[in-house]
């Protein structure tokens, strides 16, 4: 069973509310931030824009620009991992992602 967190990030990864999910995700951290920061993050982290920041190649750090192909932003679409991803690397990620505090 996901999290009440674990809901509201996936929601940002789908392009659905992100607004109130960002609030949601911040509430349980206890943090309060103005709305017009959250705007510009939600723009910020828009599919479309990751992507062109990540092909102009101008991060001051190396590691996150695209280097063999691998994007980092990948294709945008929901379940892509599972073409870039092993099954043991699927499970792995699972894993993890399903007992965080281990």
């Amino acid at each position: 069973m996901c999290s009440e967190l674990q809901q509201g990030c996936y929601a940002l990864f789908i392009g659905t509310s992100q607004i109130p999910t960002l609030r949601r995700i911040l509430r349980h951290y206890e943090f309060s931030i103005p709305e017009e920061p959250l705007r510009r993050a939600e723009e910020q982290a828009r599919f479309e824009k990751m992507e062109k920041v990540e092909r102009s190649g101008q991060f001051a750090e190396p590691w996150l620009n695209p280097r063999n192909d691998a994007a980092k932003v990948r294709q945008g679409k929901i379940g892509g991992f599972m073409n870039d991803l092993t099954e043991e690397g699927i499970a792995y990620l699972n894993d993890i992602f399903s007992n965080p505090d281990s």
